[in-house]
C-alpha cells in the first residue's frame, strides 16, 4: 500500500471540509494516493478532471470527496454516477457511503434486482448523490434538481426509456448532448428547459422517436447539431428557437421527415450543412432563413426532393448548393 501513497501530502493538505475529513479519518488514512493527490484539488476548483489508474489505487474516493465537499445537503440528484455492473454500482455505493458518513448527504443506488418502489422512496427521502447502472438509472422519475452538467451528457442505449421527464430541472448542458438508440423514447419532453449546449447535439437511431418535442427552448449550440439514423422522425419543428449552431448542422438518414419546418429561425452555422438520404423530405424551406455557413453546403440523395427546392433555396439564402441525386422518386408512390 505504501507504493501507491503520496507520502508528501495529507488529506488535511487537500483543501477539504472537516465532516468530509471525518470520512476518511474513520478509514485511518492520513496520506492520499497519487491519484487522489493530483485529483482532487482541481476537481474542487470546478475543473472537469479524467482521472486513470489501476485497480486499488483509490479511484472511487478520487471522485467521491470533491463530490462530497461542493454538494448542498439542501438539494437532491446532485450528482449521477454510473457503473457498468449492477455489482460494481453495490460496491461504489457502500464505499461512497462510508465516505459521507461525517455528512448530511445520502448517497442512494438505483440498480436492477432490487425494489424500483424502495428505491424510488430513498431517492425522495434524499438522494443527494446517486449511483446506479445506465438502464435502471434513466428510467427512473425522482432525480429533479439536475441543473446543469459540467461536461457531456449522454443519455444512450436504453431500450425501454420512455420518458425523459427526471430531468427538467436540467437548464445548461456545458458539453455534448447526445441523446442514442433509446428504442421506445418518442419524443424528448423533459429537456423543455434546456437553452444551450456548450458542445453538440446529437439525436441518433432512436427508433420511436417521432420528434424533438422537449427542445423548444434551445436556441444555440457550440457545437454541431446532428439529427441522424431516426426511423420514424416526421418533424423538427420543436428546434423553433435555435437560431445559431456553431459547428456542422446534419439532417441524415430520417427517412420520414418530410420537410424541415421548424429551423426558420436559423440563421447562422459555424461548419457545413449537409441535408441527406432523408427519403420522404420534400421541401428545404425551413432553412430558407440561413444567411451564413462556415462551410459548404450539401443536398444529396433525397428522393422526393424536386429541383425547383435547389433554386428556391439559393434564391432564398444566397449561399451556392452541391446538389446531387435528389428527386428521384418525385411523382412516385414512395412520395408523400
Amino acid at each position: 500500500m505504501s507504493d501507491i501513497l503520496n507520502t508528501g501530502v495529507t488529506f488535511d493538505d487537500l483543501g477539504l471540509r472537516d465532516d468530509v475529513l471525518a470520512g476518511i479519518k474513520s478509514y485511518g488514512f492520513v496520506h492520499p494516493t497519487d491519484i487522489q493527490a493530483e485529483l482532487i484539488p482541481v476537481a474542487l476548483r470546478g475543473k472537469d478532471v479524467i482521472g486513470q489508474a489501476r485497480t486499488g489505487t483509490g479511484k472511487t474516493a478520487a471522485f467521491t470527496l470533491p463530490i462530497l465537499h461542493l454538494a448542498d445537503p439542501d438539494i437532491k440528484g446532485q450528482a449521477l454516477v454510473l457503473a457498468p455492473t449492477r455489482e460494481l454500482a453495490v460496491q461504489i455505493t457502500k464505499e461512497m457511503q462510508e465516505l459521507a458518513q461525517g455528512t448530511n448527504l445520502q448517497v442512494t443506488s438505483i440498480i436492477g434486482g432490487e425494489s424500483m418502489r424502495d428505491q424510488q422512496d430513498s431517492l425522495e427521502r434524499g438522494g443527494h448523490l446517486i449511483v446506479g447502472t445506465n438502464p435502471e438509472l434513466v428510467s427512473m422519475t425522482g432525480i429533479e434538481g439536475l441543473v446543469s452538467t459540467a461536461g457531456d451528457t449522454q443519455i444512450t442505449w436504453n431500450a425501454s426509456l420512455t420518458s425523459l421527464a427526471a430531468l427538467s430541472d436540467l437548464a445548461d448542458v456545458g458539453g455534448d448532448l447526445a441523446i442514442w438508440a433509446n428504442d421506445s423514447l418518442a419524443s424528448l419532453s423533459g429537456l423543455d428547459a434546456v437553452t444551450s449546449v456548450g458542445g453538440r447535439l446529437s439525436v441518433q437511431d432512436n427508433d420511436a422517436m417521432t420528434s424533438l418535442t422537449g427542445l423548444g427552448g434551445l436556441t444555440t449550440t457550440s457545437g454541431a447539431v446532428e439529427i441522424t439514423f431516426n426511423e420514424a422522425l416526421t418533424s423538427v419543428a420543436a428546434l423553433s428557437a435555435l437560431n445559431a449552431v456553431g459547428g456542422q448542422l446534419q439532417i441524415s438518414n430520417n427517412p420520414a421527415l418530410p420537410s424541415l419546418a421548424g429551423l426558420e429561425a436559423l440563421a447562422s452555422v459555424g461548419g457545413r450543412v449537409q441535408v441527406s438520404s432523408n427519403s420522404a423530405l420534400t421541401s428545404l424551406a425551413g432553412l430558407y432563413g440561413l444567411t451564413s455557413a462556415g462551410d459548404s453546403v450539401s443536398v444529396y440523395s433525397n428522393g422526393c426532393l424536386p429541383s425547383s427546392e435547389r433554386t428556391a433555396f439559393e434564391a432564398a439564402t444566397q449561399l451556392v448548393v452541391y446538389w446531387s441525386s435528389n428527386g428521384g422518386n418525385v411523382g412516385s408512390s414512395y412520395c408523400p
